[in-house]
């Protein structure tokens, strides 16, 4: 779900203080898993407005990149991870915008946490069945305006009720959906 034009590598040699992490966050809801996106507060330095998952720029104090995920979790969602299992890991991803490597971590609850975002960095929390990164009709495309590029264009992107995902998160969330899918393939046989 990467956009046209995008470079596919990661550059060499980036600082610490360009990386940062996300948390793909599983948790029961409602009967089924489900998972937590958010829109950034537009007054954000990087990404505002954007939906995004939850995650920021690692920090020497946190040790690990799978800490930094667990902790701008708990910040951006106002939540107490601390019962949070660790799963694994997706693919880092380079972000051009904002020239960071994102990477991206999986981690499931037992029970769905209370969110309390704090509204000077989350404006929305959206909770989405897992089973919707499996419908095709979930997968669509956007415009948008891409001030790097000075330009529109159209970008693949994932729709869940009005929420349009697309950059970074889209390529994410379409990583852990073949995942899905793939598991779900080997389960049936």
């Amino acid at each position: 779900m990467a956009p046209p034009g995008r470079p596919a590598l990661i550059p060499s040699g980036l600082p610490p203080e360009q990386q940062a992490a996300v948390l793909l966050l599983l948790y029961p809801r409602e009967g089924q898993l489900h998972f937590v996106l958010t829109r950034r507060a537009a007054g954000l330095s990087h990404h505002g407005g954007q939906i995004a998952l939850p995650g920021g720029r690692f920090e020497a104090r946190d040790g690990s990149l799978a800490r930094t995920a667990l902790r701008e979790g708990e910040e951006e969602l106002g939540a107490d991870l601390s019962a949070a299992e660790l799963l694994g890991a997706l693919s880092p991803l380079y972000v051009p915008s904002s020239r960071f490597v994102v990477h991206p971590f999986v981690a499931s609850l037992h029970a769905a946490p209370t969110f309390a975002p704090p509204a000077n960095e989350v404006t929305a929390i959206c909770h989405v069945p897992l089973g919707a990164l499996l419908e095709p009709t979930a997968r669509t495309h956007v415009r948008r305006w891409l001030e790097h590029e000075d330009s529109w264009v159209e970008v693949p992107a994932w729709r869940f009720d009005t929420w349009e995902v697309w950059g970074a998160t889209a390529m994410l969330l379409s990583e852990f959906a073949a995942l899905l899918e793939e598991t779900c393939k080997i389960e049936t046989r």
